[in-house]
């Protein structure tokens, strides 16, 4: 079985922040894992809003 861990994945307006997200999603599919946004602020538009995604191991119900 293989070991699952967190994963942080940085979250702002730029692209490379968009793909981060994009493959942070798809690897939480992959694993069955959650998502969850820790810190979101909505800034002005000069400095966009931005927060952390967390993403971890399902924890299943027995």
């Amino acid at each position: 079985m293989k070991e699952s861990r967190s994963v942080l994945v940085p979250i702002d307006s730029s692209a490379s922040s968009d793909l981060a997200l994009a493959r942070a999603i798809a690897m939480a599919v992959e694993q069955q894992a959650e998502i969850h946004v820790v810190h979101a602020i909505e800034r002005t538009p000069a400095q966009p809003a931005f927060g952390i995604a967390v993403i971890h191991p399902l924890r299943r119900l027995k």
